[in-house]
């Protein structure tokens, strides 16, 4: 048997090496969360958020904005691409790996540059896709629409070239909800239309959900 001298001088040894692994595995983390990415970006999604991914990234379109700033002062202009990624838990459309748009995206330090609509067509069409969790034939004959529900929306910034990531993911949660059609008022249906030439026959409707019509 050891001595109890021994063995206490055992257990301290154990604790001083837990303590310094611990304290090495601390360093670590607190290196890897303070890793800094040279560009800076921000995802903002105002309502109404369309289950049609054509309806980001038509010309015009303001429901999904990017904000993009460079702040890397050491070096020259950077020329980059966007990457996307949407979620719900069960299905996943996320920019293609080798995708490479023609000509990219110039970034100026210090300069925010926002990017929308038609700025998003290279990286956010179903071509540009890479889709998981749901049938690409049935989607893309929907017009790339996606299922109701709650939905993460991120994009990172990467090298034109390297496609090394430069920034941290920007996200966004939002909720797609199909739009309910709207209610006829008139004519009424089942109603009698007298004839008159030339023919001229008014319709008014009630939009019946929450969104903005576009007819």
């Amino acid at each position: 048997l050891f001595p109890p001298t021994t063995i206490m001088l055992s257990e301290m040894n154990m604790r001083h090496l837990l303590c310094a692994t611990i304290f090495v595995l601390l360093i670590g983390a607190g290196q890897l969360w303070a890793q800094t990415y040279p560009v800076v970006a921000n995802l903002v999604m105002p309502f109404p958020h369309s289950p049609f991914l054509f309806d980001y990234y038509e010309p015009g379109a303001t429901n999904m904005q990017v904000t993009v700033q460079l702040n890397d002062f050491t070096g020259a202009n950077q020329r980059v691409k966007l990457q996307f990624e949407i979620g719900d838990g069960n299905l996943e459309l996320r920019t293609k790996a080798n995708f490479t748009p023609p000509g990219g995206i110039l970034l100026t330090p210090g300069v925010p540059l926002l990017l929308q609509g038609s700025d998003l067509f290279d990286a956010l069409n179903t071509n540009s896709l890479d889709i998981q969790g749901l049938n690409v034939s049935a989607f893309n004959q929907n017009g790339g629409q996606i299922p109701e529900g709650q939905y993460e929306f991120c994009v990172r910034i990467l090298d034109y070239q390297s496609g090394k990531e430069l920034s941290l993911p920007a996200c966004a949660n939002v909720f797609v909800q199909y739009e309910v059609p709207p209610v006829l008022v008139t004519p009424v249906c089942a109603s009698y239309l007298a004839r008159s030439s030339p023919q001229s026959i008014q319709f008014s409707w009630q939009v019946a959900g929450m969104g903005q019509p576009s007819f």
